[in-house]
């Protein structure tokens, strides 16, 4: 600022100068202004832009430049806004200024505010406008600036006016007014809209009022029936045309308000009238006060102190008084607040006496009261407990006696309490496990459903009452030393007499002081031993036991030495054969107490072949018995007797004999039979030579049987010459004689004969003798007969007639060569009238050498029509002598080939070759690798791929399933064509696929279409589970039971199994060693437990699965059965059924509903006492008959019902059943039509909406027939339990009736506030092991694991929510699916723990622990549990933002870290939000924000060059709702300097250019006045 005050002290030094040089001089120098307006004419709402241009001249006329010039814009603020200038004179500008009008400096009352705009010459000093970097005047005239004004509210036309605040000196200020004229306004707005009433001045409008906005809402409370509505016009000039509420007229703005939502609607019509505009306003008026008391709880001793009480209210602001009155005594609340439609207050109820409580509550605002009341009772006593009398029981040990006695537990049972409130409540007692001898005394207390406790107490005295057990030693044989019996001193009587031991109830063990009654010599037979003790109470105790004496040495007996026997046959060789009579004869045996014994043996009828011991024993009339063994062995040692074929003679084929391939010969070798007495289907060889010689051959035929004994036999082939001569003479020979015959020595007869021949197969060349005429072959014909004879003597004969005729010459035959003839099409035909096939026919003649030629008639063969190919015609003339001639040619029909490369011209013109290259026949056109003239040859298209691609396919799988269902690489196919190259097969399933066998088919196409395909066979195992362990007693039948994850591909699937565990091999007989699934899923065998009748610990029986045939062993291979003696607890089961139809679900229309209780136990001599629930009887028209129960549910509608029953037995430590059948009741039958709503194959009318397999889903819409299967979603995913169990909805899903196990968190009724569970919540039972055993269930997850996930379970409403309890018994895991399906329960695929993105868990739960709602160990499990994170909510006003610094400088380089800390309502860091900031000073910015862990958040705060104090306002947002924090302020120090400031960074220089003008002015009248 002190440079700038400078500047201006010579800026008004050169004024003063000029000021002195021009006294005296007249004022012809002028500063002109003047103004141009972009539109002349405005109304209320419009608006025009201001040019201000400016020009000043010397005394010539000449622009010129000045020193500078304040210039003030005087204008109307009434009528008139100034917006922003635009485009100002840069070049000398000072701070602009808007000041009031006060002195009226343009002398026009009218204008109250001027904009005051000043210019100095702040340059080189050459003037001003010039240019501020060259110094040089700008040309003039120039705009000083341009200044939007805008027309308001009442402009009815207005004036501008110039004037100025500084001048240069020497200069003339001129400027001329602008005038604004006024049309008629078209503006149709309201420029604001205010609300108030009686109650409440102020009603605020939502949104904010904005002309342009034309809708509104409002709301008042019930005592304001009017409001003022009042509208202020844009324009004054225009008019409210319309003004109504709810379609009524509204008059002096007060507007009647009805309850609830009133439209008032303001129309507004611009001065022009030609446009409107409608404002609406929706005013809402509240319903009356009222508040609403929720049902209060009973006054306990644990709530008196502080009772709550809560409620609703409908409107806001209410503040809420509770009063409590009993008799005179009363107790009052605090108020309380009614937020967001609800209110809670407590109140000291501790000085109220018990009994009936009344409630008023009472609501108050400002305007309104509203009181409820209600009654409660107030209960703080306890229950009166009944205690049973006294008692004396027996001590079971020195300890004292347990409480589970049954007369102690006689005795805790009969306890029992009254409660005013409750009646009969349960009463507990403090009774200890053991009573300890001596009197205890036990406390009996119970509580009402209040809280409230009473007790009683009762005595136990425990004594000694039982004498000492004494355990006799075992009964025992002992060996006979002689004929006397045995001694007292023998070892084994000693131990026998000193292995006696006793047990007292009291003293416990006692070994000193039991006596016996033994003899000192045993005799043989059997001596009773009586043992007798008496103890510390004076008690005596006797046992006794049975010593025998007896014979016990067991024969000695000699077997004889092992022989070796010859097989009879192949079942071996009878016990008869001599050798082994004998055999069997030679065994002999002594005994050291009788004097002869018989020896037997455990000898065959039959001794098989192979090596068979015998076992030979001897028994002694004592029943001792010795044995000894001897081997038999049974060997084969005949040869097999070969039958050979009966002699043969079979025909030579030549001189070198016959062919063994001969069919006699191949029938001859193949006659041969053999027979051995052990071994069947012996191969028989022959040692025939490939070709058999003339005459005889022997031929060998051997066999040999599996012991090596070789049989042969011989038979003969002979082969002779059976075949006759061949003779070689003509069937006709024509000679030329005349009537009186022809002579035999005529040349052509001798040579005739001469050239008869004979030939034979073997000899070759043979005579031929005749019977021909010596002399004289008459005229006519005359039959020669040849005759030849070989060596074999075969004879043949043949004959000639010889025809001594006048004419021996056949006609001459000429013919047409052969012809070709050319056609366009393989399927032509030409017709022998066609032209040149007459012509080759016609061209045929014929000559005789005696007949006249035209008496010769010559034939032909040929056809009427003839095909492309060549066809043979045969011409045939015959003279009268019978003489004939035949000659042949052919008709050839050639498709036509002009260049001969073997494809016709019509193939090649229909295909796009060319007929006459011969070239194109080697061409591929179609590039499929097949030449143009093989495509040809084979009828394909030479213009089309026909040739499909290679495929390779991967092998054949087989493997076991991973789960219901299982995925399967299949592999990689490949395929290859000619034309197309490498291509990519695909299969026709890929997966996941359920157990059984599939035929994949592979198939690739190419581009032309053409396919190839081929079948890969896929096998998945099923996987084989055994059933839950189990609990039985001795004389039970147990059912072990398989049962696969699937259908197997192939059966039989047999399972093998093994008996383990602590129980003798005699206490349990299995019915099979392995479990056979002939069909289906199941298999079962049978465990049978004998009674022994033997007082025995607790017993167990393993079952062990080994590996299967045609399936895989699944996760259950082991079951243990426990074999128990105490008392096991009833079964118990409920059926529903209605109208024949059994299952849970009946319809209200559908008549009386039937409810069975079945039951059964173990302990075969237990009874039973049953009894129903008592809320059965109280169902609609219940009737209660025994075990059965019916009800009419015709007034119950949509509902769900509950019938519950309990047996108890009668055996020791009596044990109690309990069961319950949750039925879900239909309002009506549904319709069911043809449709099959499961798919499953049967229409939904035939299946129904019962319930039979009593899941919890309609047969109709219920295709899951497995029992641990349970359908969660609608995405096909299913809940798992193991195989053998049962897994249904739970009571919550069945109501629902969705049809699965997913329920939402709204469905338990109890919120889980502080968590979100993604995925929903899973409600299901499980039952089917026994009790308290642990049950593994699987789970698919609709969402993967997020991080920090658990699994958290609804208890009850006592309880509420809590995470999965981990322990021994209970466990949780994950694992990822496969390909949608989760690893089946037990797989080795979970982790014990969750793993964040998998997407199944299983859960182990134990029956009746902390982790089983229902909380009894009663073999079922329910579970509503689900996967939840903690629930965040949105961004809270709790967040804070922190700023590393108090203080940083303006401008400078340092800068500051600002810190969010993002939470919401309840203080849990929010992490993932986004975080914008703004500072309070403008030129300073805050950076993008960097996420730490724990919801912090950073960013860098850089100041800016303007000083003060600052703050910073962060913004955080997660994507849906955000909230804003504001930082404490910090100061931006910025460098110190003089002057005014009147804006951010602005120094006013017009003040001190006014003072500095002022002392110019004195300066000037001092210098006139001198």
């Amino acid at each position: 600022m002190l440079e700038a005050i400078k500047s201006a002290l010579r800026n008004v030094s050169a004024i003063v100068v000029v000021s002195v040089i021009a006294t005296g001089a007249a004022y012809a120098q002028v500063q002109t202004v003047t103004g141009t307006l972009s539109v002349a004419e405005l109304s209320a709402g419009q608006s025009t832009d201001l040019t201000v241009s400016y020009t000043a001249t010397d005394v010539d006329g000449n622009a010129t430049l000045t020193q500078g010039l304040g210039l003030q814009l005087h204008y109307d603020s009434s009528v008139l806004s100034l917006g922003d200038y635009q485009e100002r004179l840069f070049t000398g500008s000072q701070p602009f200024q808007i000041k009031d009008d006060t002195t009226d400096a343009d002398n026009d009352p009218k204008t109250d505010k001027f904009w005051l705009t000043p210019w100095a010459n702040t340059g080189s000093g050459s003037g001003w406008p010039a240019d501020g970097n060259t110094g040089e005047a700008m040309a003039q005239p120039l705009n000083l600036y341009i200044v939007p004004l805008t027309a308001i509210s009442g402009f009815n036309g207005s004036t501008l006016n110039f004037a100025y605040s500084t001048v240069s000196a020497g200069y003339e200020f001129s400027g001329d007014s602008v005038t604004i004229n006024k049309i008629p306004g078209t503006v149709s707005t309201l420029s604001n809209l205010t609300a108030t009433h009686s109650t409440t001045t102020d009603v605020p409008l939502t949104p904010t009022f904005d002309s342009d906005v034309t809708s509104y809402t409002g709301s008042v409370a019930y005592p304001a029936s009017s409001i003022s509505l009042v509208p202020t016009l844009t324009d004054s000039f225009a008019a409210i045309s319309e003004y109504t509420v709810d379609g009524n007229a509204v008059t002096d703005n007060a507007v009647s308000l009805a309850v609830g939502s009133n439209a008032v609607s303001i129309t507004v019509t611009a001065e022009d009238g030609t446009g409107t505009t409608t404002y609406s306003v929706a005013m809402t008026r509240a319903e009356a006060l009222a508040i609403a008391l929720t049902a209060p709880s009973v006054i306990t001793t644990a709530n008196q102190d502080a009772y709550g009480l809560s409620g609703t209210c409908n409107v806001t602001g209410v503040s809420v008084v509770v009063n409590l009155t009993s008799g005179s005594a009363s107790a009052s609340s605090a108020a309380a607040a009614c937020n967001d439609g609800s209110w809670s207050a407590t109140a000291d109820a501790s000085g109220l006496p018990d009994g009936t409580v009344t409630v008023s509550a009472t609501g108050t605002t400002s305007l309104e009261t509203n009181t409820v009341s209600a009654s409660v009772n107030k209960d703080t006593t306890g229950p009166t407990v009944s205690v049973p009398a006294n008692i004396t029981v027996d001590a079971a040990s020195a300890d004292g006696t347990a409480a589970s006695n049954a007369a102690i537990v006689a005795f805790l049972q009969e306890a029992s309490a009254a409660d005013a409130t409750d009646g009969s409540v349960a009463v507990t007692n403090d009774a200890p496990l053991v009573f300890p001898v001596g009197p205890t005394t036990v406390t009996f207390s119970a509580s009402d459903s209040l809280g409230n406790v009473g007790s009683n107490t009762a005595t136990v005295t425990v004594e000694d009452q039982s004498p000492p057990v004494i355990t006799p030693p075992t009964s025992t044989t002992v060996a006979a030393t002689d004929a006397n019996g045995t001694a007292k001193t023998d070892a084994a009587i000693v131990a026998f007499l000193g292995s006696v031991s006793s047990l007292d109830n009291v003293d416990g063990a006692v070994t000193e002081g039991i006596s016996n009654d033994a003899p000192d010599l045993f005799s043989i037979g059997a001596t009773t031993v009586t043992f007798t003790l008496a103890d510390s109470s004076g008690l005596t105790g006797t046992a006794t036991a049975v010593l025998t004496v007896s014979d016990q040495a067991a024969p000695v007996v000699t077997a004889p030495a092992a022989v070796t026997i010859a097989a009879t046959d192949a079942n071996g060789t009878v016990a008869s054969n001599s050798a082994i009579t004998a055999f069997l004869a030679g065994a002999s045996a002594t005994d050291n107490v009788d004097a002869s014994v018989t020896v037997t043996n455990d000898g065959l009828a039959t001794f098989p072949l192979g090596a068979t011991t015998v076992v030979f024993t001897a028994t002694d009339a004592a029943g001792n018995t010795g044995t000894a063994s001897a081997v038999v062995t049974v060997t084969d040692q005949d040869k097999p007797v070969v039958t050979a074929p009966a002699d043969i003679t079979v025909a030579a084929t030549d001189a070198n004999g016959t062919s063994a391939s001969d069919s006699d010969i191949t029938a001859f070798l193949g006659g041969a039979t053999v027979a051995d007495n052990v071994g069947a289907d012996l191969a028989i060889s022959n040692n025939a030579p490939s070709v058999l010689v003339l005459g005889a051959t022997t031929v060998t035929f051997t066999a040999t049987d599996a012991a090596g004994n070789v049989g042969n036999a011989t038979a003969a082939i002979t082969v002779t010459d059976q075949t006759a001569p061949v003779i070689n003479a003509p069937a006709i020979l024509v000679v030329l004689g005349d009537e009186s015959g022809l002579a035999a020595s005529t040349q052509e007869i001798v040579d005739f004969l001469a050239g008869v021949t004979g030939t034979d197969n073997v000899d070759g060349d043979v005579a031929v003798d005749n019977d021909a005429p010596t002399e004289t072959y008459p005229f006519g014909t005359t039959t020669v007969t040849f005759t030849a004879v070989d060596a074999a003597g075969n004879q043949a004969t043949a004959t000639t007639v010889v025809n001594v005729s006048l004419d021996p010459i056949a006609p001459e035959l000429t013919i047409a060569d052969s012809i070709s003839i050319n056609v366009d099409m393989p399927n032509s035909v030409l017709a022998s009238s066609e032209p040149v096939i007459a012509e080759f026919i016609d061209a045929a003649t014929a000559t005789d050498n005696k007949d006249d030629d035209s008496s010769l008639i010559i034939t032909n063969d040929g056809l009427d029509e003839y095909a492309v190919g060549e066809t043979v015609v045969t011409f045939s003339v015959s003279d009268a002598a019978g003489n004939t001639t035949t000659e042949s040619a052919s008709i050839t029909l050639v498709v036509l080939d002009t260049d001969g490369d073997g494809l016709p011209d019509f193939y090649e013109t229909a295909n796009g070759l060319d007929p006459e290259d011969a070239s194109d026949a080697s061409g591929d056109a179609d590039g499929d690798g097949i030449s143009n003239l093989d495509e040809y040859a084979g009828g394909t298209d030479p213009n089309k791929d026909e040739l499909p691609p290679e495929l390779t396919i991967p092998g054949d799988i087989s493997m076991a399933a991973t789960g219901r269902m299982t995925d399967v690489a299949l592999g990689d196919a490949s395929a290859v064509d000619n034309k197309d190259g490498a291509l990519s097969p695909t299969p026709s399933a890929t997966g996941p696929f359920k157990s059984g066998l599939y035929a994949i088919t592979w198939s690739i196409s190419d581009a032309a279409g053409n396919s190839s395909s081929a079948v890969q066979s896929v096998e998945i195992m099923p996987l084989a589970n055994l059933t839950p362990s189990s609990i039985t007693v001795e004389g039970a039948t147990v059912e072990v039971s398989v049962e696969l994850s699937g259908t197997a591909a192939a059966y039989p699937v047999t399972i093998p199994m093994s008996i383990g565990g602590t129980a003798s091999a005699g206490d349990v007989t299995a019915s099979a060693d392995s479990i056979v699934i002939t069909e289906g899923t199941k298999g079962m065998a049978t465990l049978s437990i004998t009674a022994d009748d033997e007082a025995e610990s607790e017993e167990t029986v393993v079952i062990t699965l080994g590996a299967p045939s045609n399936a895989a062993l699944g996760s259950v291979t082991e079951r243990t059965v426990t074999i128990v003696e105490e008392n096991v607890a009833p079964m118990l089961t409920l059926t529903v059924t209605q109208n024949g139809t059994t299952g849970r679900i009946v319809a209200a229309d559908a008549g009386v509903v039937t409810v069975t209780a079945s039951y059964s136990d173990l302990n075969a001599g237990d009874t039973h006492t049953f009894e129903w629930a008592a809320a059965v009887s109280e169902m609609p028209g219940a009737v209660i008959d025994g075990a059965v129960a019916t009800f009419d549910p015709s007034t119950l509608g949509d509902t769900v019902a509950s019938a519950g029953a309990s047996v108890t037995d009668s055996g020791i430590g009596s044990l109690n059943t309990t069961a319950s059948a949750t039925i879900k009741i239909l309002a009506a039958a549904p319709v069911l039509g043809d449709t099959d709503s499961d798919g499953d194959g049967v229409t939904d009318a035939d299946e129904g909406y019962g319930d039979s397999d009593n899941d919890g889903i309609p047969d109709y819409q219920d295709n899951i027939a497995e029992s641990y299967l349970a359908p969660v979603g609608d995405s096909g995913q299913v809940v798992q339990s193991s195989v053998g169990t049962s897994i249904v909805l739970g009571d919550t899903a069945f109501a629902d009736g969705n049809n699965e196990v997913g329920i939402d968190e709204e469905d338990v009724g109890t919120a889980d506030a502080d968590y979100s569970y993604l995925g929903g919540l899973y409600d299901f039972e499980v039952s089917g092991a026994e009790a308290g055993a642990s049950y593994n269930v699987v789970l698919p997850l609709s969402e993967a694991i997020p991080e920090n996930a658990v699994l958290r379970k609804f208890i009850s409403e006592t309880v509420g929510w809590q995470e999965f309890v981990v322990d021994a018994t209970n466990a949780i895991g994950s694992a990822t699916a496969a390909s949608g399906t989760c690893p089946e329960p037990g797989s080795t695929s979970y982790a014990d723990a969750l793993v964040v993105g998998d997407n199944c868990i299983q859960l182990l739960i134990e029956d009746g622990g902390p982790n089983d709602t229902d909380g009894m160990a009663d073999g079922t499990v329910t579970d509503p549990s689900g996967i939840a994170t903690l629930y965040f909510g949105p961004p809270s006003a709790d967040s804070t933002i922190t700023i590393s610094v108090t203080e940083l400088k303006a401008g400078g380089s340092e800068t500051a870290e600002v810190t969010v800390t993002a939470v919401d309502s309840d203080g849990r860091s929010l992490e993932g939000m986004t975080v914008t900031a703004t500072a309070s000073l403008t030129d300073s910015t805050v950076g993008t924000f960097s996420e730490g862990a724990g919801g912090v958040y950073t960013a860098t705060l850089t100041p800016g060059k303007s000083g003060g104090d600052l703050t910073v306002t962060a913004t955080i947002s997660d994507g849906t709702d955000s909230t804003s924090v504001t930082s404490a302020s910090i100061v931006i120090k910025k460098k110190s300097g003089g002057g005014c400031t009147v804006g951010t960074g602005q120094t006013d220089l017009s003040l001190i250019l006014l003072m500095l003008a002022g002392l110019l002015l004195l300066m000037r009248r001092r210098f006139i006045k001198r």
